[in-house]
């Protein structure tokens, strides 16, 4: 995997950080041997498009391949094939090549330890559920203030009307 020749971040300047951020051709970037979880590639897609490449990729330094963020790297690739403009929170190598924030610093220690983390890292966000008041006040909130926005967010209209009925029954 050939690093780009662009400026490393890290969390301090007196001593070196336990991760780092390095920029990787998106070319250079490959997945894990095995990972379970499927995509909803045209979610991701749009997502990216709207807000920008904000959650880097994490990188396994035993392997050097993804630990983390398989779906990105897929969209990141589709839309670099489609001819979409370069998202937000990416650059530009000297070679004129895409190349992507890599969050550096972990090794995993074996393979069932890196399968492990991959399916904890995916189960974790879906562990967590919501706190529906507040996601449905922050809903409302999102559709007054941009409409396609609220459109993008990636529930279906009955699972928000379902939402808005058990936190306000009286009104919906």
């Amino acid at each position: 995997m050939r690093p780009c020749t662009v400026t490393t971040v890290s969390a301090s300047t007196s001593f070196p950080a336990p991760r780092w951020t390095s920029w990787v051709r998106l070319d250079d970037l490959r997945g894990a041997l095995r990972n379970p979880k499927e995509h909803d590639l045209p979610s991701i897609v749009e997502s990216i498009s709207k807000h920008g490449f904000v959650d880097p990729i994490i990188m396994c330094d035993r392997t050097e391949r993804i630990a983390s963020g398989h779906g990105r790297l897929e969209a990141l690739i589709y839309m670099r094939t489609h001819h979409y403009d370069l998202p937000a929170g990416l650059v530009i190598d000297e070679d004129g090549e895409w190349a992507v924030p890599v969050q550096r610093g972990w090794a995993s220690k074996d393979d069932a330890h890196l399968e492990a983390y991959i399916i904890l890292a995916n189960q974790l966000t879906i562990a967590g559920g919501w706190n529906d008041k507040l996601l449905a006040e922050m809903l409302h909130d999102i559709h007054g203030a941009d409409p396609a926005l609220f459109d993008a967010i990636g529930f279906t209209a009955d699972e928000m009307d379902d939402l808005f009925r058990q936190v306000d029954p009286e009104r919906w």
